[in-house]
């Protein structure tokens, strides 16, 4: 004989009546980033000015350096002399070295030793000159 086992409760009867579903939400904010960038073009420093002509020290000479000119700026013969000298808390080294704009004056050329002044002409088509010092440093 073969007994049958009936269930008499279906198997909802076994679930809960309701199920709670708990969802959790996790929002992770990242700080913002801001990148800011600013430019600051300046025109070279002009020491001194005549009939148009314009002679100054870059912006790192003029940094560890002053410049004195002869007067007037530019004599008759369109010659340009001027006196390096390191501003305090600042040295020239024994080789340092002047340019004016691309230029790189010479010592033999271009300083006088019993002066002090360095020079250099004028050109017909230039009003701006940019004097560049390399062998300026902070002293020790």
């Amino acid at each position: 004989m073969v007994n049958t086992v009936y269930r008499e409760n279906s198997i909802a009867a076994c679930l809960p009546k309701s199920v709670e579903v708990v969802t959790t939400t996790t929002t992770t904010t990242a700080p913002q980033t801001t990148t800011t960038t600013t430019t600051t073009t300046t025109a070279p420093p002009i020491a001194a000015s005549e009939n148009g002509k314009n002679v100054g020290l870059d912006e790192s000479s003029a940094a560890g350096c002053n410049i004195t000119f002869s007067d007037p700026l530019f004599n008759d013969s369109g010659v340009c002399y001027f006196t390096i000298t390191p501003k305090a808390g600042y040295t020239l080294s024994d080789s340092y070295t002047v340019k004016v704009g691309t230029e790189v004056l010479s010592a033999k050329n271009n300083y006088n030793a019993k002066t002090g002044q360095w020079f250099f002409w004028s050109n017909k088509i230039m009003t701006d000159y940019t004097i560049h010092v390399e062998g300026v440093s902070p002293a020790a």
